[in-house]
């Protein structure tokens, strides 16, 4: 299930560059504006909230590991550090 997701997500985010087309030396976009800005504020919205999940979650882990005393081992919290 995660596999065919990825690859799902992986084209929604890059369908904008599968309308290109090649003048020369530069690229042209065969798409209107406004699907070029929508699907890059779907980009751009993707990463900022694949940032902040992932942000979110290391912090749990860094709390988890660092500031969360165990009752059962002996050592201080100043000889854990």
């Amino acid at each position: 299930m995660i596999i065919p997701g990825v690859w799902i997500l992986s084209v929604i985010l890059h369908i904008r560059e599968f309308g290109k087309k090649s003048d020369g030396k530069r690229c042209i976009y065969v798409w209107s504006d406004e699907v070029v800005n929508a699907v890059s504020l779907m980009w751009h919205a993707f990463v900022f909230i694949s940032s902040m999940l992932l942000a979110a979650l290391y912090s749990r882990v860094v709390y988890t590991l660092w500031f969360t005393r165990n009752v059962n081992d002996g050592t201080t919290f100043q000889q854990q550090v």
